[in-house]
């Protein structure tokens, strides 16, 4: 787990010196928003392809009038009434915007950082293609088309990585769920005890967007439980080799009003020996605790099958701050918990799930 984790801090090095998503066309025309350029990236890999999508942040509101403009359809409909009309057309018959796309699908407010054109796709293909770059002149390839890969996509199967797919597991409360709170929580609920007014939940929701997504599954899959030893081969992963492709992708991130924060990024790296991808949720709660979840994609050179690596770790910030003792520049240990140096923690904290899954595409076991 340790070589793991050193590895992981690698790939964290290569991710922040990256200069940022290129994206060309147009930029000096931002005023209605208007559709950008993706930048997509691709490399095979034997019997699989590994893409990847990167875009700009998600609008926090409709810049389209989606119900205004569904509306004025159907009024002009009712005011040209006649035998040969059709019937009112129904917004959800419309093309959505990306921002109402999601308010659509999800009843509660989203982070304020959502990269909804952002994925990463690990397909696998029938035809066995020698390792090989996709690139235009810059190294890129540049499309207006970022949605997500279609789930109905017959060519292959693959595994799908992206925003929306993880805030769909986010819990949503109920069934007697303890929502997470900030540190002043019960000191602040003293103080209206005596209140005549009572706060109630409303359509309450895991508002810190915890998430157990380790990836969707497209297409036909066997998915295997294996053991440690039949997991991710660290000796590989030590092995000094050429970077053949690297990417770091963003796909959201809040900060809890100033009460911590949360993100969540994909880090990818191929080298000859075989591939290595993470994605990883970093959650803080200032003063409160830390968790991350991390899902580790492995596969070696010349096989058919992935290894997905799935675990979850908690640390309590009060108990880490008894054990370290007063800093002597006198900050707290909210200023070590970042998401680049949290790897110097990992000794404190505490595993809460782990599990190691075999994935084949069907037909090939």
């Amino acid at each position: 787990f340790v070589c793991l984790c050193l590895f992981d801090c690698l790939l964290l090095k290569f991710g922040m010196e990256e200069k940022g998503v290129r994206v060309s066309g147009n930029e000096e025309d931002t005023s209605i928003f208007k559709l950008r350029k993706d930048t997509i990236r691709g490399l095979d890999f034997g019997n699989w392809r590994i893409d990847t999508c990167k875009s700009h942040m998600m609008e926090s509101r409709c810049h389209n009038n989606c119900e205004t403009v569904a509306k004025e359809i159907n009024d002009n409909k009712e005011e040209t009434d006649d035998a040969t009309s059709s019937p009112p057309l129904p917004s959800s018959s419309l093309s959505l915007c990306e921002y109402c796309q999601f308010m659509k699908e999800f009843d509660f407010s989203l982070p304020e950082e959502v990269y909804c054109r952002n994925w990463v796709k690990v397909s696998f293909q029938a035809k066995k293609a020698e390792v090989d770059m996709d690139q235009s002149e810059d190294g890129e390839k540049h499309s207006n088309d970022g949605n997500d890969p279609k789930d109905d996509d017959k060519s292959s199967s693959f595994f799908l990585l992206n925003s929306f797919e993880s805030l769909k597991c986010t819990n949503k409360g109920g069934d007697g769920m303890t929502l997470p709170q900030v540190s002043y929580a019960k000191e602040w609920a003293k103080k209206r005890l005596h209140r005549d007014n009572s706060m109630e939940d409303i359509k309450p929701y895991d508002w810190t967007y915890e998430s157990d997504f380790c990836g969707k599954l497209c297409g036909k899959w066997d998915v295997e439980e294996v053991s440690e030893k039949e997991g991710i081969d660290i000796e590989v992963l030590k092995r000094q080799e050429r970077i053949l492709f690297q990417d770091n992708v963003f796909l959201m991130a809040d900060d809890f009003g100033d009460n911590g924060i949360m993100h969540v990024n994909i880090r990818i790296r191929v080298m000859p020996s075989c591939f290595y991808i993470l994605q990883r949720q970093f959650i803080r709660i200032d003063e409160v605790y830390v968790k991350l979840h991390d899902t580790r994609l492995f596969c070696p050179a010349d096989t058919d099958h992935v290894i997905r690596d799935v675990s979850a770790f908690h640390l309590n910030l009060n108990v880490l701050e008894k054990k370290l003792g007063q800093r002597s520049d006198g900050r707290s240990v909210n200023t070590m918990c970042t998401p680049e140096n949290i790897m110097k923690l990992m000794p404190y904290f505490e595993q809460t799930s782990h599990t190691i899954e075999r994935l084949t595409p069907s037909g090939l076991v």
